[in-house]
């Protein structure tokens, strides 16, 4: 093998190496293998109870006003775009207790630093 040809075949060689680094740089995204966690600084149980409320997957009983439809809509608001399309507690309007929309707040400032 000439020098010429050794050179040659270190280049191919490089340039291989280097597309498959910069094909596999450009397909690594940011995936996330599992739901996010909440901060260790919360309080769990208002925590959780928040995320039923925001899920719409709370048992309502309390007979609240219709001054829980301001609060609600003005939180909904406040939401990034992504999770004001799959929110479920404004059609429980009227319907929480204050301990569940205090929890839903709560849920809110931990997990979307909504204020």
């Amino acid at each position: 093998m000439t020098r010429r040809a050794a050179v040659r075949a270190i280049g191919v060689a490089t340039g291989v190496l280097l597309m498959s680094l910069a094909t596999n740089a450009i397909a690594s995204g940011t995936y996330s293998g599992r739901p996010p966690r909440p901060p260790s600084s919360v309080d769990r149980a208002t925590y959780e109870l928040g995320k039923h409320v925001f899920a719409g997957e709370i048992e309502t009983s309390h007979e609240a006003g219709p001054a829980q439809v301001g609060q609600l809509e003005e939180l909904k608001e406040k939401l990034p775009a992504r999770a004001r399309a799959r929110e479920g507690f404004t059609e429980l309007a009227g319907r929480l207790s204050d301990e569940q929309v205090e929890a839903l707040r709560y849920y809110l400032q931990k997990r979307y630093k909504v204020r």
